[in-house]
């Protein structure tokens, strides 16, 4: 049986070794010993020295001034870049990323680690930025969308600029979001930096830099043009060697599945894992034909490898990697020690040790994000109230309100109903044993008989419950508030709300309450008491 990526994920993190063996480095390795193997083949000191000159602007300067140094290695997690830095992932993403950095450089003395946010500005699937949500001032959740215009449809998101629809968006959240001694300046600042003709990547960029002034994190825009003029060799090399680097992915994709496991990417002979922006346009994927041709939809005929080629000299920029490609350029052009992954993208780099190799770069460390769930003082309160331990609130509203119920409203009665199946249980098993030697034919009869009594029983507890459910208001709409604090959306917090609700509510200071409570040993869900 297959497995899937959250197993994928759950395995890794237990040490499981059938999942370890497909990384270059287990969960917990030696850093010192991989700091040293990524130094000594680290190749491309420029790149460096753009992401010092993309970040000479900071304040807190702690991590630039190590880039000179030949003993530096980088932290790096990236994401897609969703309006008003959401959802919640992508801050703890970050908060990771610089908590390990200082971790590791409090540790190892030998190595500055030095935390950087990849802007993954290339990706043009706007739908998966476009929004926000948050809990308005009734407590539902609540949506903004910011609507994408005809003529910037399959561009990158570094491509855009952002319309005048922006004022509004802002408007409407604040509108909609509680009043708080926080909401001035921090609605002041969005709307210097979210305003109309600014680019996307830009306005992320400054949003972050707003979040964590004070940590140090460097950023690098992987689509400045400078970068695309000095990764050619990267690329060129791509293009020549496609077939082989296709069949090295698929190799170790094969190898995935026959460990058992589902492959979170599905490797394609026909794709080349190259995308173009061909004349500035839409971002599209290069396709391989026969004969090594490949084939860009909208150009007519199928373009030679050296036509490929002659493009990469002439206009670099029009080219850019994929899922797959992506984290073999980012340590083909930084010295990385470790990446910072959520589960799906776990699940994937398990399918890249091969490609690495082709390319004959080393492949880093993963390292899995940090998971929370912020707790409200509203929330806690009623947590304590009904005894409800977190982790055994699940995704499904109707089931959780119905489990508390039982737990909660009727005790004596679930104990009950839970003696009846019991004393079920015990008959038919007395009888069959009576009736075994006069007529063993008759056991499978008085197994049905006694399982559609325990039906009806249960049926029978449904329906009282549900009555229960429906007389009970404040218990109900308590436990339904506690599920959406948690799981909105029936999906955890963090994959569906907005920093900017907790920046509102909280403050600045938000961002040190995690710090303070945050256990950097623990890569389970963590509760974060607000």
């Amino acid at each position: 049986m297959a497995t899937t990526s959250n197993q994928i994920y759950k395995l890794y993190l237990d040490n499981n070794p059938a999942v370890t063996s497909l990384f270059k480095y287990p969960l917990n390795p030696d850093w010192e010993k991989i700091s040293s193997n990524i130094i000594r083949n680290f190749k491309n000191q420029q790149f460096l020295k753009i992401l010092a000159d993309q970040n000479k602007d900071i304040n807190n300067k702690k991590y630039l001034n190590h880039l000179d140094q030949k003993n530096t290695v980088v932290l790096v997690t990236g994401q897609q870049l969703g309006l008003f830095v959401s959802p919640l992932y992508t801050v703890y993403k970050i908060l990771t990323t610089i908590l390990y950095a200082q971790k590791l450089s409090a540790e190892i003395k030998n190595y500055n680690f030095v935390p950087v946010f990849w802007l993954e500005g290339e990706d043009h699937d706007f739908a998966e930025i476009n929004h926000a949500h948050y809990f308005n001032k009734s407590g539902n959740l609540s949506e903004v969308i910011y609507r994408e215009a005809n003529s910037e449809i399959g561009l990158s998101i570094s491509k855009r600029l952002i319309s005048e629809q922006i004022s509004t968006i802002i408007d409407e959240m604040r509108s909609a979001l509680i009043e708080t001694e926080f909401s001035p300046s921090l609605f002041e600042q969005l709307k210097h930096i979210w305003k109309p003709n600014r680019p996307w990547h830009q306005a992320f960029c400054d949003q972050v830099r707003f979040m964590f002034n004070d940590t140090g994190l460097l950023i690098f825009n992987p689509a400045d043009e400078k970068v695309k003029q000095i990764s050619q060799p990267f690329f060129r090399f791509l293009v020549e060697n496609n077939r082989d680097i296709v069949n090295a992915f698929a190799k170790q994709s094969d190898r995935l599945k026959d460990s058992g496991f589902d492959n979170q990417v599905i490797v394609d002979q026909d794709k080349s894992y190259i995308f173009l922006s061909y004349k500035d346009g839409a971002r599209i994927a290069l396709q391989r034909a026969q004969r090594d041709q490949f084939v860009l939809k909208n150009v007519e005929k199928p373009l030679e490898k050296q036509d490929l080629l002659n493009m990469l000299e002439k206009n670099p920029k029009w080219f850019s990697s994929t899922v797959l490609t992506r984290p073999i350029w980012q340590s083909w052009m930084l010295p990385v020690v470790s990446y910072v992954a959520g589960p799906g993208e776990i699940a994937y780099w398990a399918q890249l040790n091969e490609g690495f190799n082709s390319f004959n770069v080393q492949m880093p460390h993963v390292l899995p994000r940090l998971s929370m769930t912020m707790l409200e003082p509203k929330i806690q309160r009623l947590l304590k109230k009904y005894a409800i331990d977190i982790n055994q609130v699940s995704g499904n509203l109707d089931d959780f309100v119905r489990k508390q119920i039982k737990i909660n409203q009727s005790p004596e009665m679930e104990n009950e109903f839970r003696n009846i199946q019991n004393q079920l249980s015990a008959s038919s098993q007395k009888i069959q044993r009576q009736i075994e030697s006069i007529d063993s034919t008759l056991n499978s009869v008085i197994q049905k008989t006694y399982d559609s009594a325990g039906n009806a029983i249960e049926k029978l507890q449904d329906r009282i419950l549900r009555r229960i459910q429906e007389t009970e208001n404040l218990a109900v709409q308590h436990f339904n508030e506690i599920h959406q604090s948690i799981y909105p959306s029936a999906e955890p917090q963090e994959r569906v709300i907005s920093s900017v609700y907790f920046l509102n509510k909280y403050g600045p200071e938000w961002l040190n309450t995690i710090m303070t409570q945050i256990d950097l040993n623990n890569f389970k869900r963590q509760s974060i008491n607000l």
